[in-house]
């Protein structure tokens, strides 16, 4: 070594040296670090109350510096909800709470996750309608939004609304946790979680997604795309323009009209489809000139979704024209062609006729003009209905040769999971064979997040990718996580994200990774808040996770992964398992999203309104005079309508396209022997309420025999009877008894539970303790409430000769003085359904769905004392004020002695006991002799089931008219009335249940006839 490079070398040691001791941070760390810091976190834990699960807020290290020190927490700190005022009082707690061998030190920062605590601090959720300001809407003066024009890719022509404030022209990319797959190591098709709480995840959270999420986002004006099949109907048929395979499920023909020609490669009809094979590669797609047409013969009237597909090639149209043919006239929609090709895009779900036929035309705008560019416009396939799974899957050895039989799932496609409808839907397999076919379970999961990336690749929202083009905004997985508590203690809600992926804390667009974080607050914030609010004060806020979940950090836009709660934690799923829950915390998630891309883009919002209420269809001028009343949203002060579209059905037919109005009342004209019915559909400029009870209204053809006014005493949406011993040995779900009732339908039910010890440990999957359900109804939907029940009554008393009009239950007990004998109403009608007191939760917040509300006594005592007739039915007419099949809850004694005496003065009844349904049967005996029949009395598809009907006597001066087969238990009363007083008749099951519609009538005739 030279003389100079000597001195130089010892010139940097020493100054090293220096450096070291002089500049550097001096770190302590280890166990004694963190007991000394125990008090600290102690009080941090319980000052900002956040559920840790099994990990424990510590502080891993303490860098002193100079006279400064830098307090490193772990990553549990990070987890925490901080808003910008928390910090100094964060630091005020530290500095407080020092232990005494660093009192002498100033703090410098409190790190967590390698960042300054600031760094996480997030926008607290407003309720006014303007955006928060948040410190990463923009940087540095650019704007992340993709889509400032919020063009759609599917634009619904004639929608009544101008939903500006709400997500119109956003592009969202939602999924539902897991699916049906098929799992190589066991050459089996299964669940990828345990059947529990009669549900099991792969389905449970559909019961969110598919009801009520998809709708309130679409609602808004979103466009959803999702990475699983969303229709649940298992028929599909498909026409396209290539011939289909032989054995494959189609009826129907295409018809194009004009100059064609091939435009590459296309969807190929066939009855399966191997592992790696693109239904998209196996046909072709037109380019055409004028018109195409797809008419389709469907196998059964009813509900089917709609796809379409094309090719998006260079000059592709962005507004081609499609329009749906269905029961309820013609619905219209504009396509921007130059995104989404290749795949299958959603339209909408319509009734059909069996007749179902779409028109794609190429050059015309809505008003004929050519509107489109003279781009090209291209036709391919389109597809009516949900399906059946189709991609057959073996297991491999490590050559990818077969070492089993192929095989298809057997379920419907709504069943399965992401992996397989990405295959269906033309993804290249890149995007979902990630594990070379030898691992599906991992496939799932993996291929959700690369589905984001290809379906926004090449738009603002993924630039320098290739893929569909579409503006994704943003991403959500809606999940439910697993954790007992024997005590009933809730598990509670966790969001979580990723701020770092492949050593990037930014997205391709360049905005900080960090707005996940905020998405993931507002969602969480917002779903936390309202619960507690509607349903239990004490439910669990878990922490904002940052975590490298591969589904949480491949997709390229901002992303959530939401574990709503715990599937297999009995006292989150009391709450879980109720419609009405699911649809506050959907109704939550929409909200966290609505406010979240309000505050990224800096616009105003509107939270779409809430169901009307008080509902009535009187006759009036001559016709049907409709009135309703917004409802009032109590955490939510934009969510007021400004109007209403109201749809109209008429006989059995379907829903027409709506009419809209900025009244609280309509007036419609009928005519005579026609079933008139309506729901109402309240607007603002955030979107779409969802839809009000239905009520119907009829005049026979004839002279009419009187009128009867329908009152829907049935709102009920309820989960299974449950209960939980005091011992905590014992608990769950007791369906035999009550299965509940779904909000329409059910599509999460597996089977009873059938282990309620709850010491009994998870084994396995397929012997997984506690919670363990069947497995006889999965994959199946169950009926439930329909709110159309005053139609079914309506007909069978229109067919008896009587004129009727209906109103909610509510809605007749403020103008009950109008609905009187004086005015012409011979009777009320009064449908209790499965109406019974049930509880919010564990009753916390109290009760509802009381059959006898005080105001409903006081106006049919009125009704009745001058002389008014009442019919009454339902499954627990009597059992409401005499038993409770939920656990945690008691009789309420002054209920029981004013409905008892009700029920015995004005009804003419006793309740005798709460009866097995038995073999659903019935027959009658003196007014009903000779009459017989069936209720529905089993779970099915298409009216809600009655476990256990009530029997019942009759009070003094009536008779018992009808028993149940099998256990003769009287199962209807009447009573004629006397001194003035109207007769009632009252059954011990709901008259709409009755499977045959003769029998209906039949009852009704001779009721009516005897009163």
């Amino acid at each position: 070594m030279k003389k100079g490079q000597t001195f130089i070398f010892f010139f940097i040691l020493v100054f090293s040296g220096l450096a070291s001791g002089a500049f550097a941070a001096h770190a302590q760390g280890g166990n004694g670090t963190k007991e000394l810091f125990a008090p600290l976190c102690d009080s941090i834990a319980a000052r900002y109350d956040i559920y840790l699960g099994i990990e424990k807020l510590e502080v891993s290290r303490v860098n002193v510096r100079g006279g400064k020190i830098d307090l490193c927490f772990n990553r549990v700190l990070a987890g925490y909800p901080f808003i910008e005022e928390d910090i100094p009082e964060l630091y005020a707690m530290a500095r407080r709470l020092l232990p005494e061998k660093y009192r002498k030190y100033d703090i410098r920062k409190i790190i967590t996750s390698g960042s300054e605590i600031s760094r996480y601090t997030i926008t607290p959720i407003n309720f006014d309608g303007n955006p928060e300001h948040s410190a990463y809407k923009a940087e540095n003066g650019k704007d992340y939004d993709p889509n400032p024009e919020r063009h759609s890719i599917v634009t619904r022509e004639g929608t009544h609304i101008n939903a500006d404030k709400g997500l119109e022209g956003r592009h969202i990319a939602l999924w539902q946790s897991h699916g049906y797959y098929y799992e190589q190591s066991l050459d089996r098709w299964e669940w990828q979680r345990a059947r529990l709480m009669q549900t099991v995840e792969d389905l449970y959270t559909q019961s969110y997604v598919i009801p009520y999420l998809v709708p309130m986002l679409e609602n808004a004006g979103a466009y959803v795309f999702l990475p699983r099949e969303r229709d649940i109907n298992d028929i599909e048929i498909i026409v396209d323009n290539d011939s289909p395979e032989s054995g494959t499920r189609t009826s129907g023909n295409f018809q194009a009209e004009g100059k064609t020609r091939i435009a590459g490669k296309g969807f190929g009809n066939k009855k399966t489809y191997r592992g790696g094979e693109n239904p998209f590669e196996c046909g072709t797609a037109l380019e055409i000139s004028g018109k195409a047409v797809w008419k389709a013969i469907l196998p059964e009237s009813g509900e089917y979704a709609v796809y379409v597909s094309y090719k998006t090639e260079k000059g592709s149209s962005t507004a081609a024209r499609y329009i749906v043919k269905h029961a309820g006239g013609d619905t219209g929609f504009t396509v921007d062609q130059s995104m989404g090709g290749g795949t299958w895009i959603y339209l909408g779900t319509f009734h059909f006729d069996r007749k179902a036929e779409v028109v794609l035309l190429a050059g015309t705008a809505r008003d004929g003009s050519s509107k489109n560019g003279g781009s090209t416009v291209t036709a391919d396939a389109v597809k009516f209905g949900g399906g059946m799974g189709n991609i057959a899957r073996g297991t491999q050895d490590e050559d990818g040769n077969l070492l089993t039989e192929e095989s298809v799932s057997g379920m419907p496609r709504w069943c399965e999971g992401a992996r397989y409808w990405l295959q269906y839907a033309g993804y290249d397999s890149t995007v979902y064979n990630l594990n070379e076919g030898k691992n599906d379970y991992m496939d799932d999961y993996m291929c959700r997040g690369h589905w984001v990336d290809r379906l926004s690749g090449g738009s603002k929202a993924n630039p320098g990718k290739e893929g569909l083009n579409v503006p994704v905004d943003l991403a959500f997985a809606f999940h439910s996580d697993a954790g007992v508590f024997r005590n009933d203690s809730i598990i509670g809600t966790l969001a979580i994200h990723t701020l770092k992926s492949e050593d990037e804390e930014r997205f391709p667009t360049g905005e900080d990774r960090i707005t996940s974080r905020e998405l993931g607050n507002s969602i969480q914030s917002q779903t936390v808040n309202d619960i507690r609010t509607l349903w239990e004060p004490e439910w669990t806020r878990r922490q904002l996770w940052d975590r490298s979940y591969y589904e949480a950090r491949t997709p390229p836009v901002p992303m959530v992964l939401l574990e709503s709660m715990s599937h297999q934690n009995l006292a989150d799923m009391i709450y879980g398992l109720d419609p009405g829950f699911r649809f506050t915390v959907s109704r939550a998630v929409y909200k966290g999203i609505l406010k979240y891309l309000a505050q990224r883009y800096g616009t105003e919002y509107a939270v779409q309104p809430l169901p009307v209420k008080n509902f009535s269809v009187m006759f009036g001028n001559g016709g049907a005079v409709l009135k309703w009343e917004p409802a009032i949203d109590e955490i939510e002060p934009t969510a007021v309508p400004d109007s209403y579209i109201v749809y109209t059905r008429i006989d059995g037919g379907a829903w027409d396209n709506g009419r809209k109005t900025c009244a609280d009342s309509l007036f419609v004209k009928i005519e005579k022997k026609r079933i008139y019915s309506f729901k109402v559909v309240a607007a603002n400029r955030g979107g779409l309420s969802f839809p009000s009870e239905i009520l119907s209204i009829g005049i026979p053809s004839g002279k009419s025999e009187g009128t009867v006014a329908i009152v829907n005493g049935f709102d009920r949406i309820a989960p299974p009877a449950h209960f939980a011993t005091a011992d905590t040995l014992l608990g769950g779900f007791n369906s035999r008894r009550d299965y509940g009732v779904p909000y329409l339908k059910d599509i999460c039910f597996t089977g009873e539970q059938y282990e309620f010890r709850r010491d009994i440990p998870w084994v396995d999957d397929d012997n997984p303790g506690f919670g363990a359900s069947g497995a006889e109804y999965e994959g199946k939907t169950i009926a439930g409430n329909t709110f159309d029940y005053p139609y079914v009554h309506g007909r069978a008393l229109m067919a008896a000769g009587y004129s009727f009009c209906s109103l909610g239950r509510d809605a007749y007990t403020q103008m009950h003085e109008r609905i009187s004998p004086e005015n012409g109403f011979s009777a009320i009608d009064l449908i209790l359904g499965k109406q019974l007191t049930t509880p919010l939760g564990r009753g916390i917040l109290g009760t509802h769905f009381r059959c006898y509300p005080r105001p409903l006594i006081e106006a049919l005592e009125s009704f009745h004392g001058k002389g008014g007739c009442i019919i009454v039915s339902g499954a627990d007419v009597g059992t409401d004020f005499n038993d409770v099949i939920y656990g945690g809850v008691t009789i309420d004694s002054t209920y029981m002695e004013e409905a008892s005496r009700f029920a015995g003065e004005v009804l003419g009844f006793k309740w005798l006991s709460d009866c097995p349904a038995g073999g659903g049967g019935f027959y009658g005996i003196g007014k009903l002799k000779g009459m017989e029949g069936l209720y529905s009395h089993t779970l099915n598809d298409s009216v809600y089931c009655v476990e256990f009907p009530d029997g019942i006597l009759p009070a003094e001066g009536g008779t018992t008219i009808m028993r149940y087969r099998g256990n003769n238990i009287p199962a209807a009363t009447f009573r004629k009335g006397t001194d003035g007083k109207g007769s009632s008749a009252v059954f011990g099951f709901p008259l709409e249940t009755v499977l045959d519609e003769k029998v209906l009538e039949k009852i009704f005739k001779t009721i009516m006839n005897e009163f």
